[in-house]
């Protein structure tokens, strides 16, 4: 959600969730990036983006990717953003 946005920004600056994000791995963002990737990311109908939260706090984010009807399956990425909920 554009709300989340922020949060994003915090948890992708983070070396322990960024060296696992595919695209964006050792590169920093800032917040006008994250509005423009979400403005992008909006507008494609194949792939859809959601906040993990605990008792409504934002604590990572997920989305599917190449998403397919006709095939009937999709790309699954999870990444926990904040440091105290990690393994």
């Amino acid at each position: 959600m554009q709300k989340d946005i922020p949060y994003r920004v915090k948890w992708l600056n983070n070396p322990n969730v960024n060296r696992f994000v595919g695209d964006e791995v050792g590169q920093k963002t800032n917040l006008k990036k994250a509005k423009e990737w979400f403005a992008d990311y909006q507008k494609v109908k194949n792939k859809k983006f959601f906040t993990i939260c605990d008792d409504f706090k934002p604590i990572g984010f997920m989305g599917l990717s190449n998403i397919s009807k006709h095939n009937k399956n999709a790309d699954l990425f999870i990444a926990i953003g904040e440091d105290n909920y990690h393994g």
